[in-house]
């Protein structure tokens, strides 16, 4: 299942796409990508089949720079969270040709298009990680790696824990217990204790194993009301209609017919989970 973050961004990209403004301002600036004459040559380059794969991937990394520097004004200016501005880049990476291509073979293009923007929205990785991509020490290519580097489980039939998607009980009731119980009797034959002291024992372990875990990657704090998906949507339009159209709360309240204690509520709620600075309002203009 998405994290709060990746849900919550796809329903405030389907507000925006629903705005007039914002589609024709993202349309220029794919237009303006496509004209480009370095982007034209590094596409050129990727296609090249005598490419090698270190290559490839240089020139991939040199695509996703110059598309990000193409779009940073358009991102600072509809005041676009990382996650969202990110799947817009991937987007406008992909070759002109690609782009076209999609809208003469599907019956809707914008719907098209703003599913796959959605999908692009993974967050950094599924376990909070991102991936870190660097020479290697011994000049041979590139390396990627996840960081943060998770520490080796105690046990090593334990699952690795996800704590940015996943709570200490949550992940308590993943673990295979008689595995569990089966290893740390291997490794200690001699051990005599009574079977519930055992069970203790390792319970203690393994928590203090997600707990090594979750001081790396921050846990998830979110009740399971507000990962519902009309909760979500409701947090998503509040902050669109705060954030690009400046409304007040009173006339967010009006708008999704809630009291203006839960309008600011849920604007903040939006603008913390997504990483927006919540300025007094004023609305976008192209």
């Amino acid at each position: 299942m998405r994290n709060k973050v990746q849900q919550l961004a796809r329903y405030y990209l389907a507000e925006l796409w629903g705005d007039s403004d914002f589609r024709a301002d993202w349309q220029r600036v794919k237009e303006a990508v496509s004209q480009d004459a370095e982007l034209a040559e590094l596409w050129q380059r990727v296609q090249n089949p005598d490419l090698s794969p270190e290559e490839r991937m240089r020139a991939d990394c040199a695509i996703l720079w110059r598309v990000k520097t193409e779009l940073r004004e358009f991102c600072t200016r509809w005041k676009l969270p990382r996650i969202i501005a990110r799947a817009l880049e991937n987007e406008a990476a992909t070759p002109p040709e690609t782009r076209a291509f999609y809208d003469r073979v599907v019956p809707d293009p914008a719907a098209y298009e703003l599913q796959r923007l959605q999908e692009r929205i993974i967050g950094e990785a599924p376990t909070g990680q991102v991936v870190v991509i660097r020479e290697a020490e011994d000049g041979s290519g590139l390396i990627a790696t996840l960081e943060p580097q998770l520490p080796e489980p105690p046990l090593k039939c334990l699952p690795e824990p996800d704590p940015a998607a996943e709570t200490q009980a949550q992940y308590l009731a993943r673990v295979d217990w008689e595995a569990a119980k089966r290893e740390y009797c291997e490794r200690f034959p001699n051990l005599r204790i009574s079977e519930g002291a055992l069970r203790e024992h390792i319970e203690a372990i393994v928590k203090g194993y997600y707990n090594a875990c979750a001081e790396l990657i921050p846990p998830t704090r979110h009740h399971n009301r507000e990962l519902s998906e009309k909760y979500l949507q409701s947090v998503a339009k509040a902050t669109f209609l705060r954030i690009v159209k400046g409304y007040s709360w009173g006339m967010i309240a009006n708008t999704l017919s809630v009291s203006r204690s839960t309008a600011k509520r849920l604007v903040l709620d939006g603008c913390r989970t997504l990483g927006i600075e919540l300025n007094p309002p004023k609305k976008c203009t192209v």
